[in-house]
């Protein structure tokens, strides 16, 4: 996607937290729906890593495995590798 692409979620997660995203700065559809751009559904991650780290942890819970941690806590806990 060239530049003058704009992508409505990234605009408005950049008006929920009251500043520009960053460059490297992703954000993540909670509920899975990539037409839901609800400021509620959105959640900016710091980089492409713990985006794809929520959607492996949702892809194994999906399949049945049980997690010892809360996502939010696994995924301080791999951010930090």
């Amino acid at each position: 996607m060239g530049p003058s692409v704009t992508r409505r979620y990234r605009d408005i997660a950049a008006w929920r937290l009251g500043r520009p995203l960053k460059p490297w700065e992703t954000v993540h559809h909670i509920d899975g729906d990539h037409s839901d751009d609800h400021p509620d559904n959105l959640r900016v991650l710091s980089g492409p890593r713990p985006h794809a780290l929520i959607h492996w942890y949702e892809r194994r819970e999906a399949r049945g495995v049980q997690h010892l941690w809360p996502l939010e806590e696994w995924l301080e806990l791999h951010q930090q590798k």
